[in-house]
């Protein structure tokens, strides 16, 4: 049997400064509306309580307070950079697992930004703007790790390291049935 790849699609960003955690969510919320998802997934620093030496209620708590229930997202950015970079690659005969729409303006402006880290070759440079895409790097790490499917319709299954779909900062990450369901 041969293994066809589901691709996934980025199709919607939401893309934001200077808003507080509640605030966040419920961005979060008005901007899914009524879709369904398998989870929202956030950075592993929304969990932190301890902030400039004082503790505070975390910013995972404080979404969920307002109705945003987050998985926690995986750090490893070497995995994730190299997972990312997977994804986008293509020939003539496989087009790439990801695809990302021409409304998620800010991930492709930054996409393009960012540079390799001097002293980390295999990481990015962090001192650039990367919230989009350390939020699609999140998503990707922690989609349902759906490979493909056989010629017959069944999944064949990867077991992932993340629990979910959509990556706080909100890259939204569907796959290409989910987007057609959208456009319907």
């Amino acid at each position: 049997k041969t293994l066809r790849r589901l691709t996934r699609n980025v199709s919607r960003e939401t893309y934001a400064t200077r808003l507080t955690a509640p605030q966040q969510a419920l961005e979060v919320r008005v901007f899914s509306g009524d879709e369904r998802y398998f989870a929202s997934v956030g950075d592993p620093s929304m969990w932190s309580e301890q902030r400039e030496g004082q503790t505070y209620q975390s910013v995972a708590a404080q979404y969920q307070e307002h109705g945003v229930e987050l998985a926690r997202g995986t750090n490893n950015r070497l995995s994730g950079w190299t997972r990312f970079h997977s994804v986008l690659a293509w020939t003539p005969e496989a087009p790439p697992v990801l695809q990302i729409f021409s409304t998620c303006t800010n991930l492709i402006r930054t996409l393009q930004l960012l540079k390799q880290d001097p002293k980390k070759p295999d990481d990015i440079d962090t001192t650039l703007e990367d919230h989009a895409p350390d939020a699609a790097r999140y998503g990707l790490m922690a989609m349902l790790g759906i490979a493909g499917e056989d010629d017959d319709g069944n999944a064949a299954v990867e077991r992932p390291k993340g629990n979910g779909i959509v990556a706080q900062s909100e890259a939204k990450t569907i796959d290409t049935d989910q987007f057609q369901q959208l456009r319907d």
